[in-house]
């Protein structure tokens, strides 16, 4: 659990360092459009690489804090031990889903990796596919983590 602490500290300043660059490189593309009258064509694609990592690297810092959006309904008349099953069985199926979609980014990744980006060839294609495999590669790790509380937990 303490490297996936750490991990999520990390990405907490990546997303910000992300956040800071798009907003420096759209600010510079607003004053070359505005101002020079000439638009960069790598800046909207830069952008939108970082905004996929954010949101990749990010769902895992919010699925680490429990802080994605979920319904309770069912929870509320459940008894602890009833929610500790349930919880289990919205674990696996969340983990079901995560490996489905781990196996296709990856293959993805893996076909795409030499595919240069059109407006900046340094990047490869395979970079942007890389942050759905990561995100959810380490979203499944936790989900495995908190299937092993819960069964210690209703063990107890």
């Amino acid at each position: 659990m303490v490297i996936l602490t750490v991990l999520k500290k990390i990405f907490n300043v990546l997303m910000t360092a992300f956040l800071m660059i798009m907003v420096a490189i759209l600010a510079l593309q607003l004053f070359s459009r505005g101002v020079i009258g000439y638009s960069f064509t790598w800046i909207p694609e830069l952008s939108g690489i970082l905004f996929i990592w954010m949101v990749f690297i990010g769902s895992y810092v919010l699925f680490f804090d429990h802080e994605h959006i979920y319904v309770d309904f069912i929870n509320t008349y459940l008894t602890p031990s009833q929610q500790r099953i349930l919880n289990i069985i919205k674990y696996v199926l969340i983990l079901a889903v995560m490996l489905v979609i781990i196996y296709g980014s990856y293959f993805r990744m893996v076909n795409k990796f030499y595919e240069s980006s059109l407006t900046m060839p340094f990047i490869r294609i395979g970079y942007i596919y890389l942050s759905i495999f990561v995100g959810f590669l380490l979203q499944a790790i936790l989900t495995l983590y908190k299937i092993v509380e819960e069964v210690r937990s209703i063990r107890q």
